[in-house]
């Protein structure tokens, strides 16, 4: 969701071309991820900003030297990385100076409902915010486990209504 909200916020239009989910995984080495990085840069991205939305999950898995490649792939004009860590203080000085730290701590239930709806509505499912609030309250704060409820949830629903 944050691509498209950047992308929205910067052009006023969705995404054209979804952004590339990357899950970092301990093994991966310097030049793996440099030349990873630098093939999806390169092509032209059909979002009308031009931009590409890469998501580097879990950043802190890896190694030091592959952190360090990391840093000058950031320094693209063609793309907007985001990298998640639950590990902050594990990541290389020169790459969090790279960044801008966006504190993601868990919201109170309802200020999840608008993603909830959204959640729902995509999936042609009407679900009331009573339904919605006792789905995100289960969830204990993980956005990622709020999507998981509520698509679960709509499922159940489509399922209940198809004859």
């Amino acid at each position: 969701m944050l691509p498209e909200c950047i992308e929205m916020g910067r052009t006023d239009g969705g995404l054209n071309m979804p952004e590339k989910f990357i899950g970092c995984q301990q093994g991966f080495n310097g030049p793996q991820v440099t030349t990873m990085l630098n093939t999806i840069v390169s092509t032209v991205s059909l979002n009308v900003s031009g931009l590409h939305y890469v998501i580097l999950d879990e950043v802190d898995n890896l190694s030091k030297l592959a952190q360090q490649s990391l840093k000058s792939v950031l320094n693209t004009k063609r793309a907007i990385f985001i990298l998640t860590t639950n590990n902050i203080s594990s990541l290389d000085k020169g790459l969090k100076d790279r960044c801008v730290l966006v504190e993601m701590n868990a919201a109170k239930d309802s200020e999840y409902l608008p993603i909830a709806r959204k959640v729902a509505y995509d999936l042609n499912v009407v679900l009331n915010d009573t339904e919605l609030l006792t789905e995100i309250a289960a969830a204990n704060g993980s956005m990622r486990e709020v999507m998981s409820r509520v698509k679960r949830l709509a499922r159940r629903r489509q399922s209940a209504s198809t004859p």
